[in-house]
């Protein structure tokens, strides 16, 4: 049996946040952890189709001035490509953070990205809705199994008053049939 590579993209790249990275691992023994520093839309792109379990942004730089939304990680391109990587049957998009900004952010554009989805299917006139994978918000998986350190940004966050925000969604299929 083949273990699969669990793949830690470190956008800001310095020593500090590539040691993190390394601490994740070690706390939860992964033998099988490759850490890429730089972009990881970059790296998202370049994945097979339906080929990662899970996507995961922990404490993305929230960009909370208003007109600087399109600098955000998350954008309608970026989950295009988070669905197209996804496992279609297992796959799960988590997010932490704790802007509050940064939350609503991303429940907006993934219920606009429904909605979307939805109007296309009335606009061709579609007479089922089998096949359209839409996002369902679930409950987060305990955090331990997901995020089992604390990050410098959460820290400073929790010290600042700040409370951590879990977002968890997954891809279903919808149909009438």
């Amino acid at each position: 049996r083949q273990t699969a590579t669990v793949a830690v993209t470190v956008s800001n790249s310095t020593p500090t946040a590539t040691a993190t990275a390394k601490k994740t691992a070690t706390v939860r023994a992964y033998q099988n952890v490759r850490i890429y520093g730089g972009d990881g839309i970059k790296l998202l792109r370049s994945l097979p189709s339906g080929s990662v379990s899970t996507v995961l942004i922990t404490f993305p730089d929230p960009f909370p001035n208003a007109g600087d939304e399109d600098c955000r990680i998350v954008q309608n391109e970026t989950l295009v490509d988070i669905e197209r990587v996804l496992n279609p049957k297992t796959g799960v998009f988590l997010l932490a953070t704790d802007a509050v900004c940064f939350d609503d952010w991303t429940r907006f554009l993934l219920n606009q990205s429904n909605s979307v989805k939805w109007s296309k299917l009335c606009d061709r006139g579609a007479a089922t809705t089998d096949g359209c994978r839409l996002w369902e918000e679930v409950a987060p998986r305990s955090r331990d199994e997901w995020l089992p350190v604390v990050s410098k940004y959460e820290e400073k966050g929790i010290q600042e008053g700040r409370q951590t925000h879990l977002q968890c969604w997954k891809l279903c299929e919808r149909g009438t049939n």
